[in-house]
Protein backbone atom coordinates (compact mmCIF):
# COMPACT_ATOMS: atom_id res chain seq x y z
CA UNK A 1 0.00 0.00 0.00
CA UNK A 2 2.74 2.50 0.86
CA UNK A 3 5.41 1.16 -1.48
CA UNK A 4 4.69 3.68 -4.23
CA UNK A 5 4.83 6.60 -1.81
CA UNK A 6 8.05 5.26 -0.28
CA UNK A 7 9.61 5.12 -3.73
CA UNK A 8 8.52 8.66 -4.51
CA UNK A 9 10.02 9.96 -1.28
CA UNK A 10 13.20 7.94 -1.37
CA UNK A 11 15.36 10.53 -3.05
CA UNK A 12 17.36 12.92 -0.89
CA UNK A 13 15.15 15.96 -1.34
CA UNK A 14 11.97 14.04 -0.46
CA UNK A 15 13.16 11.77 2.34
CA UNK A 16 13.11 14.28 5.20
CA UNK A 17 9.71 15.71 4.33
CA UNK A 18 7.74 12.63 5.42
CA UNK A 19 7.42 14.10 8.92
CA UNK A 20 4.52 16.20 7.67
CA UNK A 21 2.48 13.05 7.11
CA UNK A 22 2.98 11.76 10.65
CA UNK A 23 2.39 14.99 12.56
CA UNK A 24 1.02 14.25 16.04
CA UNK A 25 -2.71 14.91 16.31
CA UNK A 26 -4.52 16.62 19.13
CA UNK A 27 -7.38 14.68 20.80
CA UNK A 28 -9.88 16.97 19.08
CA UNK A 29 -8.35 16.29 15.66
CA UNK A 30 -8.38 12.55 16.35
CA UNK A 31 -12.05 12.63 17.41
CA UNK A 32 -12.99 14.68 14.36
CA UNK A 33 -11.15 12.41 11.91
CA UNK A 34 -12.50 9.27 13.57
CA UNK A 35 -16.18 10.08 14.02
CA UNK A 36 -16.99 12.64 11.30
CA UNK A 37 -16.55 10.13 8.42
CA UNK A 38 -18.71 7.46 10.12
CA UNK A 39 -21.91 8.22 8.12
CA UNK A 40 -19.92 8.11 4.88
CA UNK A 41 -18.32 4.80 5.90
CA UNK A 42 -21.75 3.34 6.64
CA UNK A 43 -23.08 4.49 3.27
CA UNK A 44 -20.08 2.95 1.54
CA UNK A 45 -20.57 -0.38 3.33
CA UNK A 46 -24.37 -0.65 3.20
CA UNK A 47 -24.42 -2.66 -0.03
CA UNK A 48 -21.93 -5.19 1.35
CA UNK A 49 -23.85 -5.36 4.64
CA UNK A 50 -27.18 -6.06 2.96
CA UNK A 51 -25.75 -8.73 0.66
CA UNK A 52 -23.83 -10.43 3.53
CA UNK A 53 -27.01 -10.58 5.63
CA UNK A 54 -29.04 -11.89 2.67
CA UNK A 55 -26.40 -14.51 1.85
CA UNK A 56 -26.30 -15.73 5.47
CA UNK A 57 -30.07 -16.17 5.47
CA UNK A 58 -30.05 -17.89 2.08
CA UNK A 59 -27.30 -20.30 3.19
CA UNK A 60 -29.25 -21.19 6.34
CA UNK A 61 -32.45 -21.75 4.32
CA UNK A 62 -30.72 -23.99 1.76
CA UNK A 63 -29.11 -26.14 4.46
CA UNK A 64 -32.41 -26.54 6.33
CA UNK A 65 -34.74 -27.10 3.39
CA UNK A 66 -32.52 -29.16 1.07
CA UNK A 67 -30.34 -31.09 3.53
CA UNK A 68 -32.60 -31.18 6.59
CA UNK A 69 -29.97 -29.76 8.96
CA UNK A 70 -31.45 -28.47 12.20
CA UNK A 71 -29.22 -25.50 12.94
CA UNK A 72 -26.75 -24.87 10.08
CA UNK A 73 -24.80 -22.21 11.95
CA UNK A 74 -21.61 -22.80 9.95
CA UNK A 75 -23.41 -22.18 6.65
CA UNK A 76 -24.43 -18.71 7.76
CA UNK A 77 -21.04 -18.01 9.36
CA UNK A 78 -19.13 -18.91 6.20
CA UNK A 79 -21.34 -16.69 4.08
CA UNK A 80 -20.74 -13.78 6.46
CA UNK A 81 -16.98 -14.35 6.59
CA UNK A 82 -16.87 -14.48 2.78
CA UNK A 83 -18.86 -11.30 2.21
CA UNK A 84 -18.08 -9.04 5.18
CA UNK A 85 -17.52 -5.35 4.29
CA UNK A 86 -13.95 -4.14 4.04
CA UNK A 87 -12.47 -7.25 2.46
CA UNK A 88 -10.11 -6.59 -0.46
CA UNK A 89 -11.54 -9.49 -2.47
CA UNK A 90 -14.64 -11.50 -1.55
CA UNK A 91 -14.05 -14.25 -4.10
CA UNK A 92 -10.56 -15.03 -2.82
CA UNK A 93 -11.83 -14.88 0.76
CA UNK A 94 -14.47 -17.51 -0.03
CA UNK A 95 -11.98 -19.84 -1.74
CA UNK A 96 -9.41 -19.56 1.06
CA UNK A 97 -12.15 -20.08 3.64
CA UNK A 98 -13.20 -23.46 2.24
CA UNK A 99 -9.57 -24.56 1.74
CA UNK A 100 -8.74 -23.71 5.34
CA UNK A 101 -11.85 -25.43 6.66
CA UNK A 102 -11.13 -28.58 4.64
CA UNK A 103 -7.50 -28.61 5.76
CA UNK A 104 -8.42 -28.27 9.43
CA UNK A 105 -11.05 -30.99 9.26
CA UNK A 106 -8.69 -33.40 7.47
CA UNK A 107 -5.94 -32.87 10.03
CA UNK A 108 -8.44 -33.18 12.87
CA UNK A 109 -9.86 -36.42 11.45
CA UNK A 110 -6.35 -37.89 11.09
CA UNK A 111 -5.43 -37.04 14.68
CA UNK A 112 -8.78 -38.40 15.87
CA UNK A 113 -8.23 -41.65 13.93
CA UNK A 114 -4.84 -42.11 15.60
CA UNK A 115 -6.24 -41.44 19.09
CA UNK A 116 -10.06 -41.61 19.02
CA UNK A 117 -11.72 -39.47 21.78
CA UNK A 118 -12.06 -40.49 25.36
CA UNK A 119 -8.97 -38.59 26.52
CA UNK A 120 -8.90 -35.47 28.63
CA UNK A 121 -6.60 -33.29 30.61
CA UNK A 122 -2.96 -32.97 29.60
CA UNK A 123 -3.14 -35.59 26.82
CA UNK A 124 -5.97 -33.74 25.06
CA UNK A 125 -4.15 -30.44 25.49
CA UNK A 126 -0.95 -31.77 23.89
CA UNK A 127 -2.95 -33.41 21.11
CA UNK A 128 -4.78 -30.14 20.44
CA UNK A 129 -1.57 -28.08 20.35
CA UNK A 130 0.14 -30.48 17.95
CA UNK A 131 -2.90 -30.65 15.64
CA UNK A 132 -3.31 -26.86 15.50
CA UNK A 133 0.40 -26.44 14.80
CA UNK A 134 0.22 -28.97 11.95
CA UNK A 135 -2.87 -27.44 10.32
CA UNK A 136 -1.71 -23.85 10.56
CA UNK A 137 1.83 -24.73 9.41
CA UNK A 138 0.44 -26.30 6.24
CA UNK A 139 -1.78 -23.24 5.73
CA UNK A 140 1.20 -20.90 6.18
CA UNK A 141 3.23 -22.94 3.68
CA UNK A 142 0.49 -22.42 1.07
CA UNK A 143 1.14 -18.67 1.31
CA UNK A 144 -2.41 -17.43 0.83
CA UNK A 145 -4.57 -15.03 2.85
CA UNK A 146 -4.84 -15.00 6.64
CA UNK A 147 -8.33 -16.51 6.69
CA UNK A 148 -6.94 -19.83 5.43
CA UNK A 149 -4.72 -20.27 8.49
CA UNK A 150 -7.43 -19.04 10.84
CA UNK A 151 -10.00 -21.48 9.48
CA UNK A 152 -7.53 -24.36 9.54
CA UNK A 153 -6.80 -23.75 13.23
CA UNK A 154 -10.46 -23.23 14.15
CA UNK A 155 -11.62 -26.32 12.25
CA UNK A 156 -9.08 -28.69 13.78
CA UNK A 157 -9.95 -27.33 17.24
CA UNK A 158 -13.67 -27.95 16.72
CA UNK A 159 -13.10 -31.49 15.41
CA UNK A 160 -11.00 -32.51 18.43
CA UNK A 161 -13.23 -30.74 20.93
CA UNK A 162 -16.64 -31.77 19.55
CA UNK A 163 -15.79 -34.92 17.61
CA UNK A 164 -15.94 -35.60 13.85
CA UNK A 165 -19.67 -36.38 14.05
CA UNK A 166 -20.50 -32.80 15.09
CA UNK A 167 -17.71 -30.77 13.51
CA UNK A 168 -16.36 -32.92 10.70
CA UNK A 169 -18.11 -33.67 7.41
CA UNK A 170 -21.38 -32.17 8.67
CA UNK A 171 -19.69 -28.80 9.25
CA UNK A 172 -17.83 -29.03 5.94
CA UNK A 173 -21.11 -29.46 4.06
CA UNK A 174 -22.69 -26.49 5.85
CA UNK A 175 -19.58 -24.42 5.28
CA UNK A 176 -19.53 -25.42 1.61
CA UNK A 177 -23.08 -24.10 1.20
CA UNK A 178 -22.11 -20.78 2.76
CA UNK A 179 -19.00 -20.51 0.59
CA UNK A 180 -20.89 -21.34 -2.63
CA UNK A 181 -23.51 -18.69 -1.86
CA UNK A 182 -20.69 -16.28 -1.01
CA UNK A 183 -18.90 -17.00 -4.27
CA UNK A 184 -22.06 -16.45 -6.31
CA UNK A 185 -22.67 -13.13 -4.59
CA UNK A 186 -19.03 -12.05 -4.89
CA UNK A 187 -18.88 -12.83 -8.60
CA UNK A 188 -22.12 -11.17 -9.67
CA UNK A 189 -23.46 -8.88 -6.93
CA UNK A 190 -20.53 -7.49 -4.94
CA UNK A 191 -17.97 -6.90 -7.67
CA UNK A 192 -17.76 -3.19 -8.51
CA UNK A 193 -16.65 -1.85 -11.86
CA UNK A 194 -12.84 -1.61 -11.39
CA UNK A 195 -12.45 1.31 -13.81
CA UNK A 196 -15.22 3.31 -12.17
CA UNK A 197 -13.75 2.66 -8.71
CA UNK A 198 -10.31 3.78 -9.87
CA UNK A 199 -11.70 6.92 -11.50
CA UNK A 200 -13.62 7.80 -8.34
CA UNK A 201 -10.56 7.30 -6.14
CA UNK A 202 -8.38 9.37 -8.50
CA UNK A 203 -10.98 12.15 -8.64
CA UNK A 204 -11.21 12.30 -4.82
CA UNK A 205 -7.44 12.54 -4.51
CA UNK A 206 -7.06 15.24 -7.18
CA UNK A 207 -9.97 17.27 -5.78
CA UNK A 208 -8.47 17.24 -2.29
CA UNK A 209 -5.04 18.11 -3.66
CA UNK A 210 -6.52 20.97 -5.71
CA UNK A 211 -8.11 22.46 -2.58
CA UNK A 212 -4.70 22.59 -0.93
CA UNK A 213 -3.16 24.18 -4.02
CA UNK A 214 -5.85 26.86 -4.17
CA UNK A 215 -5.20 27.72 -0.54
CA UNK A 216 -1.46 27.86 -1.25
CA UNK A 217 -2.11 30.28 -4.16
CA UNK A 218 -4.17 32.53 -1.87
CA UNK A 219 -1.40 32.46 0.73
CA UNK A 220 1.24 33.51 -1.81
CA UNK A 221 -0.97 36.25 -3.22
CA UNK A 222 -1.67 37.74 0.23
CA UNK A 223 1.72 36.96 1.77
CA UNK A 224 -0.10 35.04 4.54
CA UNK A 225 2.26 32.63 6.32
CA UNK A 226 -0.51 31.15 8.49
CA UNK A 227 -2.61 30.34 5.44
CA UNK A 228 0.45 28.82 3.79
CA UNK A 229 0.90 26.48 6.78
CA UNK A 230 -2.76 25.47 6.52
CA UNK A 231 -2.30 24.77 2.81
CA UNK A 232 0.72 22.61 3.60
CA UNK A 233 -1.34 20.61 6.06
CA UNK A 234 -4.23 20.27 3.60
CA UNK A 235 -1.91 18.92 0.89
CA UNK A 236 -0.40 16.50 3.43
CA UNK A 237 -3.90 15.30 4.36
CA UNK A 238 -4.51 14.31 0.73
CA UNK A 239 -2.17 11.36 1.41
CA UNK A 240 -5.20 9.54 2.82
CA UNK A 241 -6.99 9.84 -0.53
CA UNK A 242 -3.83 8.79 -2.37
CA UNK A 243 -3.52 5.71 -0.19
CA UNK A 244 -7.12 4.78 -1.02
CA UNK A 245 -6.26 5.20 -4.71
CA UNK A 246 -3.30 2.80 -4.40
CA UNK A 247 -5.44 0.30 -2.48
CA UNK A 248 -8.14 0.55 -5.15
CA UNK A 249 -5.61 -0.36 -7.82
CA UNK A 250 -4.52 -3.41 -5.81
CA UNK A 251 -8.17 -4.42 -5.45
CA UNK A 252 -8.73 -3.96 -9.20
CA UNK A 253 -5.82 -6.30 -9.91
CA UNK A 254 -7.29 -8.89 -7.54
CA UNK A 255 -10.70 -8.39 -9.13
CA UNK A 256 -9.20 -9.06 -12.54
CA UNK A 257 -8.07 -12.46 -11.25
CA UNK A 258 -10.90 -13.46 -8.93
CA UNK A 259 -14.16 -12.18 -10.39
CA UNK A 260 -16.11 -12.53 -13.61
CA UNK A 261 -16.58 -8.78 -13.98
CA UNK A 262 -12.93 -8.10 -13.21
CA UNK A 263 -11.78 -10.43 -15.99
CA UNK A 264 -13.64 -8.25 -18.45
CA UNK A 265 -11.09 -5.48 -17.82
CA UNK A 266 -8.09 -5.81 -20.10
CA UNK A 267 -4.69 -6.18 -18.42
CA UNK A 268 -3.09 -3.48 -20.66
CA UNK A 269 -5.70 -1.06 -19.34
CA UNK A 270 -4.76 -1.86 -15.73
CA UNK A 271 -1.08 -1.38 -16.58
CA UNK A 272 -1.80 2.06 -18.03
CA UNK A 273 -3.78 2.97 -14.92
CA UNK A 274 -0.90 1.74 -12.74
CA UNK A 275 1.44 4.14 -14.58
CA UNK A 276 -1.12 6.90 -14.07
CA UNK A 277 -1.21 6.19 -10.33
CA UNK A 278 2.60 6.28 -10.08
CA UNK A 279 2.53 9.77 -11.56
CA UNK A 280 -0.14 10.68 -8.98
CA UNK A 281 2.25 9.59 -6.20
CA UNK A 282 4.99 11.85 -7.59
CA UNK A 283 2.46 14.66 -8.06
CA UNK A 284 1.58 14.44 -4.37
CA UNK A 285 5.25 14.46 -3.36
CA UNK A 286 5.97 17.53 -5.51
CA UNK A 287 2.93 19.37 -4.15
CA UNK A 288 3.98 18.58 -0.59
CA UNK A 289 7.50 19.86 -1.21
CA UNK A 290 6.22 22.95 -2.99
CA UNK A 291 3.91 24.04 -0.16
CA UNK A 292 6.72 23.70 2.37
CA UNK A 293 9.05 25.68 0.10
CA UNK A 294 6.36 28.38 -0.21
CA UNK A 295 6.25 28.73 3.58
CA UNK A 296 10.04 29.06 3.71
CA UNK A 297 10.00 31.67 0.93
CA UNK A 298 7.30 33.71 2.68
CA UNK A 299 9.42 33.81 5.82
CA UNK A 300 12.23 35.40 3.82
CA UNK A 301 10.14 38.54 3.31
CA UNK A 302 10.95 38.84 -0.40
CA UNK A 303 7.97 39.34 -2.76
CA UNK A 304 6.75 36.38 -4.77
CA UNK A 305 6.94 36.28 -8.56
CA UNK A 306 3.81 37.93 -9.99
CA UNK A 307 2.73 34.91 -12.02
CA UNK A 308 3.24 32.31 -9.26
CA UNK A 309 -0.31 32.37 -7.77
CA UNK A 310 -1.83 32.08 -11.27
CA UNK A 311 0.39 29.09 -12.09
CA UNK A 312 -0.55 27.33 -8.84
CA UNK A 313 -4.26 27.93 -9.52
CA UNK A 314 -3.83 26.62 -13.07
CA UNK A 315 -2.32 23.42 -11.66
CA UNK A 316 -5.26 23.12 -9.24
CA UNK A 317 -7.73 23.56 -12.11
CA UNK A 318 -5.96 20.85 -14.09
CA UNK A 319 -6.33 18.52 -11.10
CA UNK A 320 -10.08 19.15 -11.00
CA UNK A 321 -10.74 18.68 -14.71
CA UNK A 322 -8.28 15.87 -15.42
CA UNK A 323 -10.80 13.02 -15.17
CA UNK A 324 -13.75 14.93 -16.60
CA UNK A 325 -12.08 15.47 -19.96
CA UNK A 326 -8.36 15.08 -20.53
CA UNK A 327 -6.83 18.47 -21.19
CA UNK A 328 -10.10 20.36 -20.59
CA UNK A 329 -8.32 23.05 -18.55
CA UNK A 330 -6.08 23.98 -21.48
CA UNK A 331 -2.29 24.12 -21.52
CA UNK A 332 -0.42 25.15 -18.39
CA UNK A 333 1.27 28.57 -18.50
CA UNK A 334 4.95 28.72 -19.34
CA UNK A 335 7.30 28.92 -16.36
CA UNK A 336 9.74 31.87 -16.29
CA UNK A 337 13.14 31.63 -14.66
CA UNK A 338 12.90 32.21 -10.89
CA UNK A 339 15.79 32.87 -8.54
CA UNK A 340 16.22 33.64 -4.86
CA UNK A 341 14.15 32.13 -2.02
CA UNK A 342 11.27 31.26 -4.39
CA UNK A 343 13.44 29.09 -6.65
CA UNK A 344 12.81 25.82 -4.75
CA UNK A 345 9.04 26.32 -4.78
CA UNK A 346 9.20 27.12 -8.50
CA UNK A 347 11.23 23.96 -9.16
CA UNK A 348 8.64 21.75 -7.50
CA UNK A 349 5.81 23.57 -9.26
CA UNK A 350 7.54 22.94 -12.61
CA UNK A 351 7.77 19.26 -11.75
CA UNK A 352 4.07 19.26 -10.82
CA UNK A 353 3.20 20.83 -14.16
CA UNK A 354 5.23 18.16 -15.95
CA UNK A 355 3.47 15.40 -14.01
CA UNK A 356 0.08 16.88 -14.84
CA UNK A 357 0.91 16.96 -18.55
CA UNK A 358 1.94 13.31 -18.38
CA UNK A 359 -1.25 12.47 -16.52
CA UNK A 360 -3.26 14.13 -19.30
CA UNK A 361 -1.53 11.90 -21.86
CA UNK A 362 -2.06 8.77 -19.76
CA UNK A 363 -5.68 9.71 -19.17
CA UNK A 364 -6.24 9.93 -22.92
CA UNK A 365 -4.64 6.47 -23.26
CA UNK A 366 -6.94 5.09 -20.54
CA UNK A 367 -9.98 6.49 -22.33
CA UNK A 368 -8.89 4.90 -25.63
CA UNK A 369 -8.19 1.52 -24.00
CA UNK A 370 -11.48 1.57 -22.10
CA UNK A 371 -13.39 2.34 -25.31
CA UNK A 372 -11.54 -0.48 -27.12
CA UNK A 373 -12.25 -2.92 -24.28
Amino acid sequence: MQEGFALALNSGKYRQKCRIIIMPQTPQQWITKTFTPMPNRLRAARRDLLIAAFAAGASWLIAVELLGHQAPVFAAICAIVSLAPGLPNHGRQAVDLIIGMTLGIVVGELVWAINPGGVSGLVLLVELIVAILMAMSIAAALGRSAVLGIQAGVSVTLVLAMGPQSAGLHRLVDGGIGVVVGLLCSQFLLTPDPIRSLNTAMQNFLTQLAAGLDQAADAVEKGDLTNASHAERKVADSWGSLRILLDTLDNARLSARWSVRGRMVANPLLKTIARQNRHAVHLFANALMMTEALSMALRSGQPAPEDLPARIRAAAQHCRTLLQQAGAAGPLPEAPQVTGPWAEADEHLCQMESRLQRLVGLRQAVQRDAAAA
